[in-house]
């Protein structure tokens, strides 16, 4: 039996492949926990996903919905709000043995770019979506 595995899930507000998050979404074991920030495109198409399988006893994934709280951190002086930079820096401690992303080009979203960032430098895995089904598939992410 496999160990209870956290993993984050991050993406694109643009992304609309249902394909992929459904093929990220197979891989996930019962028990497992998928921590998403439930911002539109990706993490809401995931959190949909989950939610369908957990509903049709295909998989039974604990779904964290950890969104970013603009309103609270809004500044008072008008200024950049941080609070994008603020969840991701909480979500690492949820102990996330992976990052899984979609996007085409991560580096050109500011927020996910940052939370890549901060992964790598946590020593969390971060793939991007197909890699991460690839590792699942071949037993490589779990160590087997």
């Amino acid at each position: 039996m496999w160990a209870v595995t956290t993993y984050l899930v991050a993406g694109s507000p643009d992304w609309g492949d249902w394909t992929a998050i459904r093929a990220v979404a197979r891989t996930f074991l019962p028990g497992d926990r998928v921590v998403l920030g439930n911002m539109r495109g990706a993490e809401v198409m995931m959190h949909r996903v989950l939610t369908e399988f957990r509903d049709t006893r295909r998989r039974d994934v604990t779904v964290v919905l950890h969104p970013i709280d603009w309103v609270k951190h809004e500044p008072a002086d008008g200024g950049k709000n941080p609070a994008g930079h603020l969840r991701n820096a909480t979500v690492l401690g949820f102990k996330p043995r992976a990052m899984v992303y979609f996007a085409h080009e991560p580096d050109r979203i500011p927020l996910l770019a940052d939370l890549l960032d901060r992964c790598l430098a946590a020593g969390v895995l971060a793939y991007e979506w197909n890699d991460f089904v690839t590792a699942q598939t071949r037993g490589d992410e779990r160590g087997a």
